[in-house]
């Protein structure tokens, strides 16, 4: 919980007794030190796959560096994608959940030291741990204006078939992250349901992506009739979470006919400033056809964990 200083105005008598029970005065709350930063490296991390192709045991179990933000600790340092990070100052980590755990006792300005596995070799490196960003806010500057990776893939609660994110280009897609247990998504179901009444015309397209099994999700819709389940699709490889880096619920990434993030509300926002998010996602343009020669747009990689 954050501190919250108490504030006594000269005009106002506070007993003693009652600054006793908080166990607090006046003196001692002027005295009290904030609290330490906690410090932030500044990358993306994840269970290394195949230890074996980059010349580690196989079977170990190993933390890959799949993401540096610019900026960071980490950047200023050179950590690069697919290095390992075997340890910090000398304590061995061997999963995401471990090395989170140790960076949580260090403070921003702290220098640390990582042991890397680069190129096949141990190296050591420092790195200053910086100040923590908003997470919400790098979701939202890491996918805004970036298009989408096309082969992003479901599994339609319905029919059991495979959804693409690209199979939807020239349509405007709402890509919501949900799931049954939160409140807040439940909060804008009937939110969504009057964006797609209003705009089912303009082609406007409900994605409901939720990485729960299927059971739980059938036993949420037995309960919850307003719900249209024919929005809901399954993920079952957590794509959302590792490969868009998304880690809030309700997030809803408003995609363009395109198949690019123009937009990306996180949490219960009002119905008004969903609405003018989609007012914004169907006055753009139609796709072009793309020439035939012509690559697709290469989606930046983003982060799974952000220690």
């Amino acid at each position: 919980m954050p501190f919250r200083s108490l504030l006594i105005k000269s005009s106002v008598l506070v007993p003693l007794a009652v600054m006793v029970a908080l166990g607090l005065t006046a003196s001692a709350a002027a005295q009290s030190p904030p609290a330490p930063e906690r410090g932030w490296l500044g990358v993306g991390v994840r269970d290394l796959a195949a230890p074996t192709a980059v010349g580690l045991p196989e079977g170990a179990a190993h933390v890959e560096v799949n993401d540096v933000y610019p900026g960071s600790g980490a950047a200023i340092a050179g950590l690069e994608l697919g290095e390992i990070i075997l340890a910090i100052d000398d304590v061995p980590v061997t999963t995401p959940k471990e090395l989170i755990a140790q960076l949580e006792t260090r403070t921003r300005g702290a220098v640390v030291k990582l042991t890397l596995w680069r190129q096949r070799a141990r190296q050591d490196v420092t790195v200053t741990l910086g100040a923590r960003p908003d997470i919400n806010q790098i979701t939202k500057d890491r996918l805004i204006d970036q298009p989408l990776p096309a082969d992003l893939t479901f599994v339609d609660l319905e029919t059991g078939e495979k959804v693409t994110l690209g199979s939807l280009r020239g349509k405007p897609v709402l890509l919501e992250y949900w799931a049954t247990y939160c409140g807040p998504c439940k909060k804008i179901v009937p939110w969504l349901t009057e964006l797609k009444r209003r705009h089912r015309a303009d082609g406007l397209t409900i994605l409901s992506v939720t990485a729960e099994e299927r059971e739980d999700v059938d036993a949420f819709l037995d309960v919850r009739k307003d719900f249209d389940d024919s929005d809901i699709v399954l993920d079952p490889s957590f794509i959302m979470r590792d490969r868009l880096g998304l880690r809030s619920l309700p997030t809803i990434v408003y995609v363009d006919r395109e198949g690019v993030a123009r937009s990306v509300t996180i949490g219960a926002v009002p119905f008004e400033e969903m609405r003018q998010h989609v007012t914004a996602l169907l006055a753009r343009p139609a796709a072009k056809p793309r020439k035939a020669d012509a690559p697709p747009a290469k989606a930046r990689p983003i982060a799974t964990t952000t220690p």
